[in-house]
């Protein structure tokens, strides 16, 4: 039971970021690679979703950021 777990919960793949010039990329694993297609489709689909959720989440801040800038430029 104990070793089902595990492998339940194993790493997949990391997600990099370039803070210099705002570049990203994901490496997948070896084991995540050689899974069957439903469970990666399945995977892959939870962490669009998610990774969909971060972006929305950006975008409206930095949409936010740029609204109060135009007006503190209006407003002099």
């Amino acid at each position: 039971m104990r070793k089902k777990t595990l492998r339940a919960l194993m790493k997949a793949g990391d997600l990099m970021a370039n803070y210099e010039c705002g570049e990203g990329s994901i490496s997948l694993t070896p084991e995540f690679n050689y899974e069957n297609s439903l469970l990666k489709l399945d995977v892959l689909s939870d962490w669009i979703y998610d990774l969909q959720e971060e972006y929305d989440k950006a975008r409206l801040k930095l949409n936010k950021e740029q609204n109060k800038a135009r007006r503190e430029m209006l407003n002099g």
